[in-house]
């Protein structure tokens, strides 16, 4: 296995084939119009508006949820039912539309069951409703999406958390009769066996808006699937640790040398080292800690500011290399990016050793 690692590596040097996938977004951007005109304009092309949910108290912005029968229909599968909705922001600060993009988001949690074809399908309505739409920044590579997590022994998609269990009727009661249903946001039956509902977290989700800016308040309301007597939610640290940048400063003789390092978005979380590698594995144990402790406190943890995590590059190599990238990454259930990226993870964390 280590000599598969470092031939894998080895590529990254020799070339002739070029690797590269396009960049999808997790939102797109539309002319302003108002609530009414949106959910309007939604019916119109076939589309039912479930609910609207405004992101804080101030009103800069309004997310309408809505669906169709062909969403509902692919996130009936099991366990796929967090794809049951897609989000419209009506963002009064902006004075613009974002859109959550059925591409991107249908992939990530379809995963084997998307289907491309009925994606781009769903995404001509949402563009006949509101005209051309331009790609946010904040992007993913199309073949990572599916696969995406934050890091080795951090959480796919498919780990979702266990909140509670019992009966459909049991469950859906104590969800949307939660705090007498004032955090009862929507409910929709995606079929016989599953229920999605979306709920506010609580009072501090308004601060929780304020924290990461009115552009990514499509994350709210936070969304619960009842399926098989079982009531989950997305892991935090695959929904929100996507998009977290560190940040690694060199220190000085006065300041103790090594490294330091730092979440730019979270006060607080930070690490050291020897070196770089052990100043970034230092700071990653102090986020997950601290998702710890945030999620068993019930505190907010606040979103990205730069959505910018990846960086798109070309990677030249011969076409036998390429082949068996490609193997290896069907292997482990990746793609080529997250293949390259695991054994990347474990060259710096001096997991393997290339022979100079």
């Amino acid at each position: 296995m280590k000599k598969f690692f470092l031939l894998i590596i080895s590529v990254l040097v020799i070339g002739s084939s070029s690797l590269s996938a396009d960049d999808i977004s997790a939102y797109l951007q539309g002319t302003h119009i108002s609530v009414d005109e949106a959910s309007k304009k939604l019916k119109e092309n076939g589309f039912e508006v479930i609910a609207t949910h405004k992101v804080n108290k101030k009103s800069t912005g309004t997310t309408i949820i809505f669906t169709n029968k062909m969403i509902k229909k692919a996130a009936s599968k099991k366990t796929r039912g967090f794809a049951g909705v897609l989000k419209v922001l009506v963002d009064d600060e902006r004075d613009l539309i974002s859109v959550t993009n059925p591409i991107y988001f249908q992939k990530a949690f379809l995963q084997d069951d998307y289907n491309a074809e009925n994606a781009k399908k769903i995404l001509s309505s949402i563009e006949s409703a509101f005209g051309t739409l331009k790609g946010g920044s904040d992007k993913l590579e199309e073949d990572d999406i599916a696969g995406y997590h934050f890091m080795m022994g951090m959480p796919y998609y498919e780990d979702s958390i266990l909140i509670g269990e019992g009966n459909m009727a049991e469950l859906l009661q104590k969800v949307t009769g939660f705090a007498k249903g004032r955090n009862h946001v929507f409910d929709i039956k995606l079929s016989e066996e599953s229920h999605l509902v979306g709920c506010h977290l609580g009072r501090k989700t308004s601060k929780f808006v304020k924290k990461i800016g009115t552009q990514n308040a499509q994350v709210l309301p936070y969304m619960i699937l009842i399926e098989n007597n079982e009531a989950r939610i997305l892991s935090a640290k695959y929904y929100l640790a996507i998009n977290y940048d560190i940040v690694v400063s060199e220190l000085s003789p006065e300041d103790g040398d090594g490294y330091f390092a730092y979440y730019q978005d979270i006060t607080g979380v930070m690490g050291d080292g020897a070196t770089k590698a052990e100043a970034i594995a230092d700071v990653r144990s102090a986020f997950e800690c601290y998702v710890d402790t945030a999620i068993k406190n019930k505190d907010y943890i606040p979103e990205p500011n730069d959505l910018h995590k990846t960086k798109k590059i070309n990677i030249s190599m011969t076409a036998d290399r390429v082949m068996s990238l490609d193997i290896y990454a069907k292997k482990y259930n990746t793609s080529r990016s997250g293949l390259l990226s695991i054994l990347t993870d474990k060259l710096i964390n001096h997991d393997i050793t290339l022979n100079r």
